[in-house]
């Protein structure tokens, strides 16, 4: 039944004059409503003063258990009432002692329909007297919200969340009451029901600060993600993934989809941390018994769980370890260590003593080795050595015989500072020979080769006595032979390289792409040398560490560095692109072949 059709004056209705001291208030009516400000009170009083009353207060006999007791509960018309008792008592107006009212026998439930629809109409009915209306109807009349709402025009989600401003705390339903804030922002810091903390805090920077429905929003995002787990296992994030089933946590209630600080993307989080944690360490747990079964078939009895056992109480077994010492393969020393971050386990000697002994004597089998390999080259490099001064000694015996009736004139172009201690005496060319082969000695193979060239295809030929060899060599475009000589002679440890036939003695291009070799052989080597220092997180152990990266010998290709952890002594590789360019280190290209 509508108001207007209670409020409608039936033919068997029956007007009764009541003292308005006689009504008491509608059980369904919200507290703050039943206590009438004077100021109301004497404006609906004024009123009836003026117009008198055109619509009488519905009401109903108040019963207990022993009965009927002369008062009334007013369905509707308690500011009616109001007015005629300000008149009353106020004014002392007395022909307003008694209010004329339509008395019927209504149920509770047309009782609370009565207020519902009357206090619907005024415009200082707040949220919260609404929620408390509609919390009391559905409790006592055993309605469901679909079933109400649907009786007054109205979606169950609005029916829900306005019931749900009554989980918030006192004082910020009173900011709601005096529409210091909207019941949008109540319903925006429910959120955090669960943080009262931080609802109280947020709440406050709400009202101090005036904050917007997005803003508020979006702070509120920024406090549950603070306090929330990650329910991406896949998550790019620094947070440790959730090891166990997430399927059942898609529908919870405290599933709730966040964006991160400062990000836009919405990621699945959960808003319940003692759950969260409940469900990894049963994870967890599960997963310490997997391992400990499968180090178990190694032959393996103890597995330490993350942060269970100190970095100084053990070290690794990495491969070239166990190479050398194949009997720590089968050694009862061994155990399992569990990473923090991971759940990874890695294989450790809990028998430091034993294993600093041994690596000691890896490192002396392994310098031993390193002796004889360098001992062998060089020896290698002597007998090269010996080779290039036997093949220099022949080289020389061959130019004495090219040039035997022209060694007088070596002495000129071979910058010999020799005189003859007698012109006459056969030692002179005996000592002139030994001048010119002493001088060729010191010359690389490659000069002497090339000066023999030049005699052997006339590169200077001396048909003129009244020209200069000089000025004969610049008339033919030729250079000197001394400058040339001065040029291409290289340093004692270059002319290793110089070995190669005659017949293919490299032109200046491939001399110049030995040399753009040697440049990048010198700048690999200056890379070797060079460091820089990192923070990154340790395969080994799973902790942050600043280590200090060196190039990885024999990884030349690639150019990985690498770093020993201060703490489990792990390998750590990493790539540094900016590193590599400035040390101007390439990346060797395939070359794909052509048909």
């Amino acid at each position: 039944m509508t108001l207007a059709e209670q409020m409608t004056l039936k033919l068997d209705d029956v007007i009764t004059h009541i003292s308005p001291a006689n009504l008491i208030p509608n059980p369904y009516q919200p507290k703050s409503r039943e206590d009438v400000p004077d100021e109301t009170a004497a404006e609906f009083g004024a009123s009836f003063e003026r117009s008198g009353l055109i619509h009488f207060p519905v009401v109903r006999r108040a019963r207990d258990d022993s009965g009927f007791h002369g008062f009334y509960e007013v369905g509707d018309g308690w500011l009616r009432r109001a007015g005629y008792l300000y008149n009353w008592k106020q004014k002392g107006l007395e022909e307003y002692s008694r209010l004329p009212c339509i008395v019927r026998e209504l149920t509770d439930q047309q009782m609370a329909d009565l207020t519902l629809e009357a206090n619907l109409q005024r415009r200082d009915f707040n949220p919260i007297e609404l929620a408390w209306l509609y919390k009391k109807y559905l409790d006592d009349f055993g309605v469901t919200q679909e079933e109400f709402a649907a009786g007054r025009g109205i979606s169950q989600e609005e029916v829900s969340n306005t019931i749900r401003l009554l989980e918030l705390p006192d004082d910020i339903q009173q900011r709601i009451i005096s529409h210091e804030i909207s019941k949008t922002h109540g319903r925006e810091l429910l959120r955090l029901k669960d943080f009262p903390e931080k609802q109280q805090s947020t709440f406050k920077t709400c009202i101090k600060q005036g904050l917007s429905v997005d803003a508020l929003d979006s702070q509120i995002a920024t406090e549950l993600y603070r306090g929330s787990r990650n329910l991406n296992p896949k998550a790019q994030s620094y947070e440790k993934p959730p090891k166990f089933d997430i399927s059942g946590c898609e529908g919870c209630a405290h599933a709730e989809k966040l964006a991160g600080y400062g990000g836009v993307k919405k990621e699945l989080r959960c808003l319940d941390p003692e759950c969260w944690e409940g469900k990894q360490a049963e994870a967890q747990a599960a997963e310490i018994e997997k391992a400990k079964a499968e180090l178990a078939k190694q032959g393996i009895e103890r597995l330490y769980k993350p942060n269970e056992i100190t970095y100084d109480q053990y070290n690794q077994l990495w491969h070239d370890f166990l190479e050398a010492n194949p009997e720590c393969k089968e050694c009862a020393h061994r155990a399992g260590i569990m990473s923090a971050y991971d759940s990874s386990i890695s294989i450790v000697c809990i028998d430091t003593e034993c294993w600093e002994k041994k690596r000691k004597q890896q490192n002396e089998a392994r310098n031993r080795e390193h002796e004889k390999e360098s001992e062998a080259k060089d020896q290698r490099v002597a007998s090269a050595i010996a080779n290039l001064n036997d093949m220099k000694l022949g080289l020389v015996e061959i130019f004495m015989m090219i040039t035997d009736d022209d060694i007088t004139d070596m002495v000129e172009i071979l910058e010999i500072d020799w005189s003859p201690e007698d012109e006459e005496a056969d030692s002179n060319e005996d000592r002139l020979g030994n001048a010119v082969r002493g001088r060729l000695l010191e010359l690389s193979i490659e000069a002497i080769i090339r000066l023999m060239l030049r005699l052997m295809l006339g590169s200077w030929h001396y048909g003129r006595d009244d020209i200069s060899i000089v000025e004969r060599l610049e008339a033919s475009a030729a250079p000197s032979p001394v400058d040339e000589l001065k040029a291409i002679r290289p340093s004692p440890e270059a002319e290793l390289i110089h070995t190669v036939p005659i017949e293919k003695w490299p032109d200046k291009e491939e001399i110049k792409a030995q040399a753009e070799i040697e440049i990048e052989a010198e700048k690999e080597r200056q890379a070797r040398e060079t460091k820089f220092t990192k923070s990154v997180r340790c395969h080994g152990c799973g902790e942050k560490k600043t280590m200090e990266f060196r190039l990885a010998e024999g990884d030349t290709s690639e150019h990985h560095w690498k770093a020993e952890c201060p703490k489990c002594q792990a390998i750590n590789f990493v790539k540094n692109a900016r590193w590599d360019n400035m040390l101007g280190l390439k990346k060797e290209e395939e070359k794909e072949g052509s048909d």
